[in-house]
């Protein structure tokens, strides 16, 4: 009995022991702040007037900075009325003949816009479209807006805000509260999703007290530890886990957005929303050792100095803080550093961010390759030979970029370039390794100038990078090719044997490479499922599955793509696609007409209901989707070479010798099949054209 009474006093103990531990650790993921206010007030303070600190917040008097005493705007047939009312702060939206009041539950950011968050079915939470302009009235601001003010989305659009692409938990929320994971079910299209702290506190950087390290004296021995940190959340990315934190290297994580023609310009400058991540890799400060809170202060984010001198804390103010630097007037806007070398470009309608590239203008290759010139953000009435020549004046003859760098440009702006160009990028360790990992994810590795060496000694780089780009690379594989891929299923960082176990996906492996595939495919498995609550997501399932030959998920999963995201296009082709292939032809043609109905802008379903009709015998009917599909997207070489070929079926071959006559007097991209039809009809003999 003795035994027992102090065996159940010890379980007893133990209970309220670990009581005590769940409330206090509990209390310490809620309000680490507070917790750590005691010893570090100064960083509490800044902290305080940071972003972070109002990244997310509950819909309160002191956190809501929109008018929402009875406030109307409109956007097409769509009616925003904000008003409080019952206690909540609301909005009564009324879109074409639908009224529906929702209450607002959380704030989302504060400057210089607020967004609003709304609970829908399923555990989701969906970013209002309509948003407060928090800048002052006198920058235009204080007032009601809506995100896509100048151009035309309505309820069938994916960027509507009811759809997946406006969906708080898949996209916004891991960035704007600590600790979050989505905890997405993809069986049921349900989020279950959970945080520790609801804004980005301590935590959200800290793990521990020496977590991020503190700037080391010598820059060339500094850890990138901080660098990824701010990574984290500041770059264009795909999650690979469900949450992240802030000690575990960014490819272990993400895997990141290469530079490409879609979201930056071919200079590396932004162009669609990418954040720092890109543009910074792509910076001479970055391969200086130069980190983030070089410039900012690590807690309230703002600049640490003034805006000129924060650069001349390295760059000489003597020499470069001076009208015969810049060749303008002492603290007058073309005075400051930023203006030249860090260009603005404005998201969301009013939030303008500024690129990280810290690049020097150069108006004549903004000429010569439709990029963006600096000097015409402030003089827009002026050319860019006006703005060359006003550099040349001031620092004579400007001298012409390293031929590697040419060449990169010519790739990326889609001009022509051989093999061997190619390769000496590449190889030019002068180049910044976002560029080179670029060129290397998009050139073309199906070649036999490319010997399997070159493969295996990108897949083995030391630049994690330069691996991830060589496993993404859409190569043809071969036998070669697979042995040394299968490298990639043990590297270091989650990112690359992801990507490896993707590109290896139902392909016969040597028995020594099955371990590492199976544990790099429990990764690839849990990246996929975290992003299936997206149409690309889906896709990804089930293109997966059909290359495991599970044809029945496969089409569960296009199916479910097709309803949870109903206007991504790409879903119906590729269910049309395996209808086909397994005898459903009938099928095939039905969801076509589905995803046409939902889109009927989509120059992808265009194209496949014209290869569908190919594949019926009906080339008459299959021209006129031919043309449409080229006519609604000209640049795209596929279209315009399906459509070249439909002319020649249906007896037109003399307009189709005269467009890709046209054609190729300025190719927008280089395609190996145009130029071989058009190599043809100019040679052969009339007879066989």
């Amino acid at each position: 009995m003795l035994f027992l009474y102090r065996y159940t006093l010890a379980v007893i103990c133990a209970l309220l022991l670990l009581c005590h531990l769940g409330w206090s650790l509990a209390a310490q993921a809620t309000t680490p702040p507070q917790a750590c206010a005691g010893c570090h007030p100064k960083e509490q303070a800044r902290w305080q007037i940071s972003d972070h600190a109002k990244a997310m917040a509950p819909a309160t008097g002191q956190t809501v900075l929109g008018n929402f005493n009875d406030q109307r705007v409109t956007y097409l047939d769509q009616t925003a009325h904000f008003h409080y009312s019952q206690n909540r702060y609301r909005v009564t939206l009324q879109e074409g003949a639908r009224v529906t009041d929702y209450p607002i539950p959380y704030v989302f950011g504060h400057y210089p816009l607020q967004q609003y968050l709304i609970a829908m079915p399923g555990g989701k939470y969906q970013v209002l479209g309509f948003s407060w302009d928090s800048r002052p009235a006198s920058e235009g601001g204080q007032r009601w807006y809506h995100l896509h003010q100048d151009q035309s989305v309505g309820i069938e659009d994916r960027l509507h805000w009811q759809q997946p692409l406006q969906n708080w938990n898949g996209m916004c929320a891991d960035c704007h509260s600590r600790g979050l994971e989505r905890h997405y079910q993809p069986q049921t299209d349900r989020f279950a999703t959970r945080w520790q702290s609801l804004n980005l506190d301590c935590l959200a950087c800290h793990t521990k007290h020496d977590s991020p390290p503190a700037p080391a004296p010598d820059r060339a021995q500094r850890s990138e530890a901080t660098l990824e940190t701010c990574f984290s959340c500041h770059s264009l990315r795909s999650p690979l886990t469900d949450g992240f934190t802030p000690d575990t290297p960014y490819l272990d994580q993400f895997s990141p957005q290469f530079l490409l023609p879609e979201l930056y310009f071919a200079d590396g400058q932004i162009k669609d929303e990418v954040f720092v991540y890109g543009s910074y890799l792509q910076s001479k400060k970055h391969r200086a050792g130069v980190q983030c809170n070089h410039c900012h202060d690590s807690h309230s984010q703002k600049l640490t100095l003034a805006a000129n001198p924060t650069c001349t804390q390295c760059h000489s103010a003597a020499h470069y803080d001076q009208p015969q630097h810049h060749g303008h007037a002492r603290d007058s806007e073309g005075a400051r550093c930023i203006a030249c070398h860090m260009p603005e470009r404005t998201y969301m309608g009013v939030d303008r961010r500024r690129d990280h590239q810290f690049s020097i203008p150069r108006p004549a290759l903004a000429a010569e390759f439709g990029t963006p010139n600096a000097c015409l953000d402030c003089h827009p009435d002026q050319s860019h030979a006006w703005a060359a020549a006003a550099l040349t004046r001031w620092h004579g003859k400007t001298p012409d970029i390293r031929p590697n760098e040419r060449n990169y440009l010519r790739f990326q702006s889609g001009q022509p370039l051989d093999t061997q160009a190619q390769l000496a990028i590449l190889d030019d360790e002068h180049l910044d390794i976002m560029k080179r990992a670029t060129l290397l994810l998009r050139m073309s590795l199906d070649t036999p100038l490319i010997p399997p060496e070159r493969l295996k000694a990108w897949v083995n780089h030391p630049e994690p990078l330069l691996r991830l780009a060589a496993v993404l690379n859409p190569l043809p594989l071969t036998p070669a090719r697979i042995e040394i891929l299968a490298a990639g299923l043990s590297d270091r960082f989650r990112a690359i044997r992801v990507a490896s176990a993707q590109k290896l996906l139902g392909v016969p492996l040597p028995a020594k490479h099955q371990p590492a595939f199976a544990r790099a495919s429990e990764e690839l498995e849990t990246a996929v499922a975290i992003n299936s609550w997206r149409g690309e997501g889906r896709l990804t399932r089930a293109n997966n599955a059909l290359r495991l030959g599970q044809l029945e998920e496969a089409q569960v999963q296009y199916q479910a793509a097709i309803r949870i995201d109903p206007y991504y296009s790409h879903s119906y082709s590729n269910l049309a696609s395996l209808y086909r292939n397994t005898g459903r032809a009938g099928l095939a043609g039905e969801i076509l007409d589905q995803g046409l109905r939902a889109n009927p802008s989509a120059a992808d379903l265009m194209y496949s209901k014209a290869l569908h009709l190919t594949t019926q015998d009906d080339s008459a009917a299959a021209h006129l989707w031919f043309e449409r599909a080229h006519l609604q997207a000209p640049a795209n070489p596929d279209y315009f070479y399906a459509y070249l070929l439909s002319l020649e079926a249906v007896g037109q071959l003399d307009l189709a010798h005269r467009l890709l006559a046209q054609w190729m007097q300025n190719p927008p991209v280089p395609h190996p099949h145009l130029q071989a039809l058009y190599d043809y009809w100019r040679t052969a003999p009339p007879s066989l054209r």
